[in-house]
């Protein structure tokens, strides 16, 4: 477990050097406490009011403000290509609900989800949830 955790550290320096080298940050003003960014060109945030924002990058200061579906608590969200992803905690379930990335339309039903179910990764062709 010690080899897994240095491994783990070497990883995270060797990303993290290579981000800093290769890409230009910069602070957005806001209070976003969570960001996904498709490759389409779109920008989804979440603040602590569980408010969802988007934009279309840039994003010069032209968030708009988007509907959050259901009742729930949103816990995370993730973002690909053509859609942005929600979990959310809805009455006792843990749900994913999707919506075209864009921000046209409507989010769909909601799937149910590990109870335990935490965070939401999207990728070209999956979507992984992951817990504790």
């Amino acid at each position: 477990m010690e080899l897994y955790g240095k491994l783990t550290s070497s990883l995270n320096d060797l990303f993290a050097t290579q981000l800093t080298d290769a890409v230009s940050w910069r602070t957005i003003p806001g209070q976003l406490q969570k960001v996904a960014t498709s490759p389409s060109g779109f920008t989804w945030g979440l603040n602590a009011r569980n408010t969802l924002f988007r934009c279309k990058e840039p994003c010069t200061g032209s968030w708009t403000s988007h509907g959050t579906p259901g009742d729930g608590r949103i816990l995370d969200l993730a973002a690909d290509m053509k859609y942005v992803f929600i979990l959310s905690r809805e009455g006792v379930m843990t749900v994913i609900r999707r919506a075209d990335v864009t921000g046209q339309g409507s989010w769909s039903e909601p799937i149910e989800a590990p109870d335990d179910a935490k965070t939401i990764v999207a990728t070209s062709d999956s979507v992984i949830v992951t817990g504790k």
